[in-house]
């Protein structure tokens, strides 16, 4: 029973048994040269005596010779197969090898028994002693193998010496157990030396090829998989390049130990839903990479679904909800790539469409698609030229008192125009500029621009800069509007900071603590395009914003639509009794600015009905004229919309 349980437990990890397995079973060649001395020896014995007990230990010890040695050809071709019982081969190599070594020290036993002369003694006993040595060199990763062999062998031996009688031998015979102990000894701490460099082997070949903290395969070994994928099957299967939406913030906000819980929790929901019919592994910082085995597209799709939708579900740290969906990009092999890389290019061209198809879902590759990322590529690099080569120009769009009719703020709008004067939209270099880190040097050029400008308007006159939710989670933001402030000599009361109610800044304090900064440094915080995303008037009332804009969808067929008007009266009523400034976006015509005037509670006004966003020297003029008669402005835009062509 002990010796059942040891050889279940033996101590170690089933990984490490294995390699102790392969070691036992490993050395075919010297196990046959020891084999063949044994039979050699004792023929010689046997024809030296004339005894037919000692043939019958020749036949015996080949017979179970040649059984091992199959039983080791056969564990050398297995081993590496999932299914290898470890346990069986283990227990079947004591009992085999027990069996044999028995028989060795028989051997000397017999001769010593049929009184043997001098030349037989010496032949069976150094064989044997040289086997039992050999024994130690094969078995030294298992002690008890050892152990038990060693005694199979010892027990016959001494019994041979006791025979005798005579006091040297019995002398002898005590002499040879201590040499037994001795090497017993040896044997536990060479199998020490043995399994700690097993395990230290292995412990590098994780830190090589295992990420430490999902214990997912990292990118390494994800491309070694990959590789002998490509070039050595013909089956088919998905990649899934997935990347974690909104990871980054959790970062920024709630720390590295919040995102580390976050990828934990994002590799166990992965491993549940893909279970055994793929391969997963953390390719670099948010990102995961899947192969799906044997899949074609659709269930690539059925599988990126049900990835996308177990990103849906909060995540909980510290007891407070974050959320972190995901997008993911499809290849399909051998369709759209026969090689690692340029498979998983075409996935990571595929996620790139993920994420600007509004994240949170999958996009499968295209070949069209890689026009697509061409032209992102080129307006990266166009729009790191554009920083270097000064060719970002701010247009200004006026805010305007409904009843004076007057300028009180301008909306910092930022344009590119390229070299060869085509004016770039920022809706097509914008989300480039998020994705490539370039959004924080964009942002500090802006600030700085609108204050250089702003500075010459009127001091009753504010510039009202956009903030994207990246931009304030940076640690330094509020340092980098104090600088511009510094080094501008503007006056931080006529600086109005754009946020967006997407933000979800009820979650995040270290955001309210920058905007409460902000406030407290004198900058008026407005909440732009209100009514597009939650707006939640309990989050609204926390947040230290001082106006907020109200979405221009609203104004959208409200003329002849008397819920509509009803709906947009309420939301002003509402944000109103918050004691919050009012502004409408949208108002394009000269009936939807009569209409919107007519509500006392609407404090400003900005729409296209005023003109298109102008630039510097256009804006200039603009702010002069609106010093006379408040409806000249709105008379007069078709001639200020052509001065700031």
């Amino acid at each position: 029973m002990l010796l059942t349980k040891e050889l279940q437990l033996g101590g170690w990890e089933a990984s490490e048994r294995v390699e102790i397995v392969r070691s036992l079973h490993g050395d075919m060649l010297s196990f046959a040269y020891a084999s063949v001395a044994v039979a050699v020896g004792a023929s010689m014995t046997a024809i030296q005596t004339g005894q037919n007990a000692l043939w019958l230990v020749v036949g015996f010890t080949a017979l179970i010779s040649a059984i091992r040695l199959i039983t080791m050809l056969i564990v050398r071709r297995r081993s590496h197969e999932p299914d290898f019982n470890v346990a069986f081969w283990e227990r079947l190599y004591l009992v085999l090898g027990t069996i044999h070594v028995a028989s060795v020290g028989a051997w000397t036993t017999i001769v010593f028994m049929v009184g043997g002369g001098a030349f037989a003694q010496v032949v069976s006993f150094a064989t044997a002693i040289g086997y039992l040595i050999g024994i130690q060199a094969r078995n030294f990763p298992s002690p008890l193998i050892a152990r038990v062999q060693t005694a199979a062998a010892a027990v016959p031996m001494v019994a041979g010496l006791l025979i005798q009688g005579t006091t040297w031998y019995v002398g002898y015979a005590f002499i040879l157990l201590v040499f037994f102990a001795g090497i017993l000894r040896t044997n536990g701490r060479i199998c020490d030396t043995f399994l700690g460099a097993l395990r230290a082997a292995r412990m590098n070949e994780e830190l090589a090829h295992f990420d430490t903290l999902t214990h997912l395969p990292n990118r390494a070994y994800t491309n070694r998989r990959l590789d002998e994928l490509t070039r050595d099957t013909y089956e088919p299967f998905a990649l899934h390049f997935v990347d974690l939406d909104r990871f980054k913030r959790i970062n920024d906000t709630l720390g590295h130990k919040a995102g580390d819980a976050v990828l934990i929790e994002t590799a166990r929901r992965f491993r549940e839903v893909v279970g055994t019919s793929g391969f997963i592994s953390r390719f670099a910082g948010d990102e995961f990479l899947i192969l799906q085995y044997g899949a074609n597209a659709d269930a690539a799709a059925t599988l990126a679904d049900r990835l996308v939708e177990a990103m849906r579900e909060p995540f909980i740290v510290d007891g407070a909800p974050a959320s972190a969906g995901c997008s993911i990009g499809i290849a399909l092999f051998p369709l759209h790539g026969e090689s690692a890389e340029l498979l998983t290019r075409q996935a990571d061209t595929a996620l790139y469409q993920a994420k600007a198809a509004g994240r949170s879902t999958f996009r499968m590759f295209a070949p069209d698609m890689l026009d697509r990322e061409t032209n992102r590529l080129r307006i990266e690099t166009g729009l790191r030229l554009a920083l270097e080569e000064h060719q970002l120009r701010l247009f200004f769009q006026p805010l305007v008192e409904p009843n004076s009719l007057r300028i009180s703020t301008c909306e910092a709008l930022i344009r590119w125009m390229a070299p060869d004067g085509r004016m770039i939209s920022p809706g097509e270099f914008l989300p480039i500029a998020e994705e490539t880190g370039l959004m924080g040097r964009l942002t500090d050029w802006t600030l700085y621009e609108a204050m250089r400008v702003a500075s010459d308007w009127p001091t009753s006159v504010s510039v009202a800069v956009n903030l994207s939710p990246s931009q304030l989670l940076r640690p330094d933001m509020v340092e980098v509007i104090a600088t511009a402030l510094r080094e501008s000599n503007f006056d931080p009361r006529r600086l109005e900071i754009e946020i967006t109610e997407n933000l979800l800044l009820g979650e995040h304090q270290p955001v309210l603590a920058k905007l409460e900064a902000l406030r407290d440094m004198g900058i008026s915080i407005a909440l732009d395009d209100f009514g597009t995303g939650f707006s939640n008037f309990s989050y609204i009332a926390r947040l230290p914003i001082g106006k907020v804009k109200i979405d221009r969808s609203f104004l959208t067929g409200i003329i002849a639509d008397k819920r509509r008007q009803s709906l947009l009266r309420g939301f002003v009523h509402l944000v109103a009794s918050l004691d919050l400034r009012i502004v409408v976006e949208g108002v394009e015509t000269i009936e939807l600015l009569e209409f919107v005037s007519s509500d006392p509670q609407v404090t400003q006004i900005q729409g296209f009905v005023f003109g298109r966003p102008l630039p510097e020297t256009a804006i200039g003029t603009l702010l002069r004229a609106s010093s006379s008669t408040g409806r000249e402005v709105a008379e007069s835009r078709p001639r200020i919309a052509i001065a700031g062509q």
